[in-house]
């Protein structure tokens, strides 16, 4: 099992609405400003290839690496959708269809966790075609962001 803590000020006040979308908007344009200029994905499939032997002999933890990759980079972009949904419900335009590509990253790392688990128990090699599809979706989601958010 995993948490994690947040200790909350006693004096904290949360921020209105408006004030709230204004300040994430701002947060975001920071990070538009960080993002990769490429896309990671093939760069993660290459890494993940050469990965993926070592994984099935098992001289490579099955659970460390799926946590540390799938499991990690599937949470963080299903919360990127939920956030740009949250936006979306606030009046915020464009970001709907991003949303929904950052969504099915997250979905198909999942699927995916779980086709590698299979994979690895039956000693058996993995397509990495879901990989593909997952860099598409990022394109479909990193343009319009860059745009929206820049």
């Amino acid at each position: 099992p995993y948490c994690e803590f947040i200790k909350w000020r006693r004096d904290f006040v949360p921020p209105k609405s408006g004030t709230l979308v204004g300040r994430s908007l701002e947060f975001a344009r920071r990070h538009v400003e960080r993002m990769p200029a490429q896309n990671p994905f093939p760069r993660f499939k290459a890494r993940f290839e050469r990965d993926i032997d070592a994984l099935v002999c098992k001289s490579l933890c099955f659970h460390d690496y799926s946590f540390a990759n799938l499991r990690q980079f599937g949470a963080c972009y299903e919360l990127a959708a939920t956030w740009l949904r949250w936006l979306a419900g606030h009046g915020i335009a464009s970001v709907e269809e991003p949303a929904t590509a950052l969504q099915a990253i997250a979905e198909g790392a999942k699927a995916f966790q779980f086709q590698l688990a299979r994979a690895v128990a039956r000693g058996r090699t993995l397509d990495t075609a879901p990989l593909d599809t997952m860099a598409t979706q990022w394109d479909m989601a990193m343009e319009p962001l860059r745009k929206r958010l820049a």
